[in-house]
């Protein structure tokens, strides 16, 4: 048996405003947004001697954010080119960076830097990075560099993070690895030991063969009397 429910047209508005309701109401996925990391240290950063790193408000000795690749390993820039395994640059604006950068007047040449603006993906926040700073203004002039630890980039406020990478009384942050662009790296001590040691047992194999190669075996046979 159907059943025919006559609903007044009053009532038909109220569903169909209930129902435009519900629908703005409910939770959309959310989207990626842009924000912006305040990047600064409040240690200098210094070189070997322990004098700090140069830089001004225009240029200066370079800074780097990376975050942590899949293999959560800080990766050594690779002595031909500098190139990292799978470390990728912190965001898209303002980094890399340089000694200097924000500062003014007494601030220049102290190894202390403020980068702001340097703009993320907020899915980030809570991700792993490092900073690495460098005794020149690029890769390729530089003869040494030196990292932090591994850092947490921290939760946002009105949009905005700020990171103090080297916090005062942490130091000292010294560019204490060597670094020279295009060299290949020295082998180490047991590389050199291995290689000579198959040196000397190719050579001494070799004159062994060649005495056998220009003499014949001794005989076994008994000499006959006469």
């Amino acid at each position: 048996m159907r059943i025919n429910l006559n609903i007044p047209s009053f009532c038909k508005r109220q569903v169909n405003i209930l129902g435009l309701l519900a629908l703005l109401i409910l939770p959309f996925p959310a989207s990626a947004a842009t924000v912006i990391l305040n990047l600064l240290n409040t240690e200098p950063l210094v070189d070997s001697g322990l004098v700090p790193l140069l830089g001004n408000s225009s240029s200066g000795d370079l800074v780097q954010l990376y975050t942590l690749g899949g293999d959560n390993l800080v990766d050594i820039p690779h002595p031909n080119d500098g190139s990292l395994v799978d470390d990728v640059l912190f965001g898209s604006l303002n980094n890399p960076t340089h000694v200097g950068a924000g500062t003014i007047g007494p601030g220049n040449d102290s190894g202390l830097l403020v980068q702001v603006n340097i703009e993320f993906d907020d899915s980030l926040v809570g991700s792993e990075v490092y900073v690495r700073f460098w005794n020149a203004g690029t890769i390729q002039d530089a003869t040494g560099y030196g990292q932090t630890g591994t850092l947490i980039i921290p939760a946002l406020v009105f949009g905005e993070a700020t990171l103090d990478f080297a916090p005062t009384g942490t130091g000292p942050y010294i560019t204490s690895n060597g670094f020279f662009f295009g060299s290949t790296p020295e082998p180490s001590t047991a590389t050199l030991f291995l290689s000579a040691g198959l040196v000397f047992l190719c050579r001494t194999n070799f004159r062994k063969w060649a005495v056998y190669a220009h003499h014949e075996i001794p005989s076994n046979r008994t000499a006959v009397k006469g």
